[in-house]
Formats: structure tokens, C-alpha cells, sequence
């Protein structure tokens, strides 16, 4: 693989060996996310933090927020894996094929994508349009599941800084 800052550069397209890896990092950031969360419910059970989590996606939701972070695989032929979209919101998400909570819609309150790009240093990271550092897998996931737990007292974004 062409290791350039952007993870593209001189790639025409992903073998599907290199997909497979991207497919692999992903699963390795849902499954970080998985046991931050676990990890925060255990010493603080009294926030209410559920992790609902389908393939290529996963909901994590507080008493008055949630993050939702779905996985879009790009074609074939495109020089890219996919991209993942992250939401922030604010209230209860209504979950795939579940009855939404009567009065208590969540709203949107930030939204993200990020690439999975091969880095300088040969391995996979995550990357906004806009962002100069990818973030590896396990960075992200602490953070979003620790600003999950903030939530409420804290006006901070979980979508990495631009």
C-alpha cells in the first residue's frame, strides 16, 4: 500500500486483501467503543450508558444523549474503503425497526465523517476532510465514550477538532 498523508495517494483502487484490513479496523474501533463503554458503565452504572450495536454500526446511549456511528463502504472501484458518519444527539435515538419514544425526539446536535486512511506510519487511522492528524481507533473510542459520560454537564463536541 502507498503510504501517503491523505492514505490514497497513488491508489487507484484497494485490493481486496487491503478492503479486508480496512474491514478489520473497523470492527477493532466498534469494538473499543464496546468495552470504553462497558468500562464507564461498570464504575458509574447510575449514568444509564446501553450500547446497542448491528454490523457496521453502533448506537451509545446516555439519559440525555447518544452517539451513532454507522459504516458506508464505498464501491469497488473507488480509491477508498468507506467512510463513517458520526452523529451526535441530543435526547433518546429511535433504534432500526423500534417504535420512537412518544415526546421525545433526539435532535442532531453534531455530524461528522471521517475516512479510514492509510497513514505515514503503516497502519490505519481515521480522518476528517478538514483534519491534518488521523485518530487511531482506540483514541476515538476513549474519547467519544468518555465525552458520552460528559455529556450533560459538558458543552463539548464528540466529532474530532477540525
Amino acid at each position: 500500500m502507498d503510504a501517503a498523508s491523505d492514505g490514497t495517494a497513488g491508489i487507484t483502487r484497494f485490493t481486496a486483501q487491503q478492503r479486508a484490513s480496512g474491514l478489520r479496523e473497523l470492527d477493532r474501533l466498534l469494538d473499543a467503543l464496546a468495552q470504553e463503554l462497558a468500562t464507564i458503565s461498570a464504575s458509574a452504572p447510575g449514568l444509564g450508558l446501553k450500547l446497542y450495536r448491528s454490523p457496521g454500526r453502533c448506537v451509545m446511549q446516555g439519559s440525555v444523549g447518544a452517539l451513532s456511528v454507522s459504516w458506508f463502504p464505498s464501491a469497488f472501484e473507488e480509491a477508498a474503503i468507506g467512510d463513517l458518519q458520526v452523529i451526535e444527539w441530543r435526547g433518546i435515538v429511535s433504534l432500526p425497526g423500534g417504535a420512537p419514544t412518544a415526546g421525545r425526539h433526539a435532535t442532531i446536535v453534531e455530524a461528522g465523517i471521517l475516512h479510514l486512511v492509510w497513514t505515514a506510519a503503516s497502519e490505519w487511522a481515521w480522518q476528517q476532510d478538514d483534519d491534518q492528524s488521523p485518530h487511531s481507533s482506540t483514541k476515538l473510542a476513549r474519547r467519544w465514550a468518555d465525552q458520552l459520560r460528559r455529556l450533560s454537564t459538558s458543552s463539548e463536541g464528540l466529532i474530532p477538532p477540525a
